[in-house]
């Protein structure tokens, strides 16, 4: 399976900064989306600032499938949701800004595409793109345990595998080392009088060492698919089959021995 190339850095941001940044060279799309919820913003204990971030990332997606925004355009936006240039003394102002500033040009860009084209939505974060097939919706397994599948022990397709690795990179950029949701209910939640499902089996990819860049030639042992609920769970401090997330080392350990996983 061919995945894209991800360069990762750690940040002390918050305590749990992770950003991923693409080669300057490198134009290449990176869209991404999400929202905070009740739910997520328990489990993850976002800053106001992060929640601000995730409730930008549907419209950018959603601006650049509309054709809306350009490439160069969407890379400058994640470029600024992103940025770790400033001391710790100002990252949290700085970050603020640049959010906001983030969050007017969106607005312009907006309020000029309705005034131009009345048949458009009025809110564009409210129609987000999905793919025409979305091959995570139905998983079926040769694994005797479904909670945390290895891409051995899955039925994947490598298609799936990709969609579901280019999720992960999304949050990433986010400053999440493990996604906390998946896509399709962070968008929900980002939808006014609209809530993701109670259990969510849709499959999200977590690291057994989120310490462990995301590269394509260290993932394979170092991954498991588990279903969107159950990474509530975790991140809400839960044992899942004798599994837990631990947030100081940032791994997946084993519950009864308190090793590694």
């Amino acid at each position: 399976m061919e995945l894209p190339v991800v360069v990762e850095e750690e940040d002390e941001i918050n305590n749990s900064k992770e950003i991923l940044r693409t080669p300057r060279n490198n134009k290449s799309n990176a869209p991404f989306k999400s929202s905070s919820s009740p739910m997520m913003a328990a489990a993850s204990k976002l800053s106001p600032q992060m929640e601000l971030r995730l409730r930008l990332l549907p419209r950018i997606v959603s601006y650049r499938k509309n054709a809306w925004i350009s490439a160069e355009q969407e890379h400058e936006f994640l470029t600024q949701l992103s940025d770790t240039k400033y001391n710790n003394d100002n990252t949290k102002e700085a970050t603020d800004a640049a959010a906001k500033k983030v969050k007017r040009a969106l607005d312009d860009i907006e309020n000029t595409r309705q005034q131009r084209d009345g048949n458009y939505p009025a809110t564009i974060s409210k129609k987000l793109i999905l793919p025409e097939k979305d091959t995570n919706e139905v998983v079926t397994t040769s694994s005797p345990s479904t909670t945390f599948l290895t891409p051995q022990h899955s039925s994947l397709s490598t298609s799936t595998m990709a969609q579901i690795f280019v999720e992960t990179c999304f949050f990433a950029r986010l400053g999440f080392y493990q996604p906390p949701t998946c896509l399709k209910c962070a968008h929900a939640t980002s939808v006014p009088k609209k809530s993701p499902p109670k259990k969510c089996n849709r499959l999200i990819l977590w690291r057994k060492n989120a310490t462990i860049p995301l590269h394509p030639t260290t993932l394979e042992d170092n991954i498991v698919f588990i279903q969107c609920h159950v990474a509530h769970l975790l991140l809400k401090g839960a044992c899942v089959d004798g599994v837990v997330w631990d947030k100081r080392c940032k791994r997946l350990l084993s519950s009864s021995l308190s090793s590694k996983w």
